[in-house]
């Protein structure tokens, strides 16, 4: 077992095909990488990816709408996966923290 961190924004890092179980995105949504996602999981590997809603722009930065996802795109970007998870609230990211609009999803690649 082996963990990678990669820069794929800067074009560092190219996720290669079929090379993981599991990959995991947090609060970073650059829609061109999903292909890149999708095709760098083994059959059956697992994505979990979570980002800002659209409604994030009420209540702070991220801004800029290429950063933020419309209600139900997770869903329509891996609907060719199994979902096992999807969810879209408005809630705080920490206790007692200030809100923020998320979006996330756990998906299984077919085998």
């Amino acid at each position: 077992t082996r963990a990678v961190i990669g820069n794929v924004e800067d074009g560092t890092y190219i996720i290669p095909l079929e090379a993981y179980d599991v990959i995991v995105v947090f609060t970073f949504l650059r829609r061109p990488l999903c292909r890149d996602i999708k095709d760098g999981l083994k059959p059956c590997g697992v994505v979990v990816f979570q980002a800002y809603l659209e409604e994030q722009a009420k209540f702070g930065k991220p801004l800029n709408p290429a950063h933020l996802l419309k209600p139900g795109e997770l869903a329509q970007v891996f609907s060719d996966f199994e979902i096992l998870r999807v969810n879209e609230r408005v809630d705080s990211a920490v206790p007692g923290g200030p809100p923020c609009a998320l979006a996330g999803i756990v998906a299984r690649k077919p085998a």
